[in-house]
């Protein structure tokens, strides 16, 4: 079967094909609102040097970037991801997912905060509190240093309004309408190959009236009682030849003998040849 024959087959079953195309798209519309959906909100933050450091740069921390700096937020970054930080900001309502990783984009001490959930406002209520963490847990560590020498933490940017994650929510929605338009293709196929198929069968079988027609001897099939054997058809009588249509014995009235075939009289002996004569 080709491309063309199953686009034929398509148009000539429109009504089914038509009906399971919208169960299709019905299916992966409920299941888009069935799902569960994926809210995503980031920040970035960057350490700056501190402002005995900057003096070197006339004060311009963003002139300052030194070596320490990326080693301070790799020591943050795993602060954060600690087991006992995450519980402790559970505690605190921060109850949605996060991650500390940092920028792809730069080499510099560029910190990148990603925080999913399925509620939106937890989302975002948790972004802040992380981004927040960030700059409790640098002071932790600066505890005993003076605050002009202290490495200081700046927000670059954050995403107050948690954005809809389509790439979680577009595979399983992928599959569902995948599945759908599998079965809208290939049920017509299959319903199209079996009425095919009944079609040779129905056109050898004899009709209703053809069926309820009188046998040869006029007896009518419909009228025979339940349980009633069928009546066996009369066999056809031989045409015998002419000299032939004797009587049989059976057929003899009793006490009644066979007659002798024509050309014999009763009570003679057949003719024999005399021996030896050819």
């Amino acid at each position: 079967m080709d491309f063309m024959q199953s686009l034929r087959i398509l148009r000539r079953r429109w009504i089914l094909t038509t009906l399971l195309l919208l169960l299709a798209l019905g299916g992966a519309a409920g299941a888009f609102k069935k799902l569960p959906h994926t809210y995503i909100s980031t920040s970035t933050v960057v350490l700056l040097a501190s402002q005995n450091a900057s003096k070197a740069n006339g004060g311009n921390p963003f002139l300052s970037f030194n070596s320490s700096l990326p080693l301070t937020a790799d020591v943050i970054r795993r602060e954060l991801l600690d087991p006992r930080t995450a519980l402790d900001l559970a505690t605190k309502g921060y109850t949605a997912g996060y991650l500390v990783t940092d920028a792809p984009d730069t080499t510099g001490p560029v910190l990148l905060i990603t925080v999913t959930g399925h509620d939106k406002a937890a989302v975002e209520h948790t972004l802040y509190g992380v981004t927040a963490e960030i700059g409790t847990k640098l002071l932790d560590l600066q505890a005993n240093i003076t605050p002009r020498n202290q490495i200081r933490v700046v927000t670059l940017s954050v995403t107050p309004q948690a954005k809809l994650s389509i790439s979680k929510l577009a595979r399983p929605l992928v599959v569902i309408l995948g599945f759908g338009l599998l079965l809208t293709f290939a049920i017509p196929l299959i319903v199209d190959a079996q009425i095919s198929r009944r079609r040779p069968r129905e056109a050898a079988r004899p009709s209703p009236e053809a069926r309820s027609l009188p046998d040869r001897d006029g007896y009518d099939r419909r009228q025979r009682p339940p349980g009633e054997r069928p009546r066996p058809r009369p066999r056809p009588q031989e045409h015998q030849p002419a000299g032939r249509d004797l009587p049989v014995g059976r057929d003899l009235p009793p006490g009644r003998a066979m007659p002798p075939p024509p050309g014999r009289v009763p009570g003679s002996q057949p003719h024999r040849s005399p021996q030896g004569a050819e």
